[in-house]
């Protein structure tokens, strides 16, 4: 579940940075983004789990 919320976060993330404000390769740091986004939903959940 977590590669699926990374996946659809990461790819417009990654597409609205470098096409959309024009930030070439810096704005291939969407992906981190992305990915602390997904911890973050991870966390979320795994605390309403217990």
């Amino acid at each position: 579940m977590a590669a699926t919320k990374d996946m659809t976060t990461g790819a417009p993330a990654k597409l609205l940075f470098v096409m959309g404000f024009h930030l070439g390769i810096a704005g291939a740091a969407a992906t981190l983004i992305a990915q602390g986004i997904s911890c973050i939903y991870c966390f979320v959940v795994l605390r309403r789990v217990n």
